[in-house]
């Protein structure tokens, strides 16, 4: 994939968002909504809801292997 303009501009305003929610660990309420809108808006993973916290799962090909990824 090659990174143009019309696909980094969402991911800097994602960044510049981020830094206007300040929250304290563990409550990152805030935080965590604008992630899962800019997901639901750029992506086609789908998002899973557990407990205060969710996860993002987009499925290509059953044979690829699964990669994670992890924010704090």
């Amino acid at each position: 994939m090659i990174l143009t303009q019309d696909i980094l501009d969402p991911i800097i305003a994602l960044r510049h968002s981020l830094h206007e929610i300040p929250e304290l660990s563990g409550q990152e309420e805030g935080t965590m909504e604008t992630l899962k809108a800019f997901l639901r808006r750029h992506t086609t993973c789908t998002i899973h809801e557990q407990n205060g916290w969710f996860y993002a799962r987009r499925d290509i090909a059953p044979d690829l292997p699964t990669l994670a990824f992890r924010a704090d």
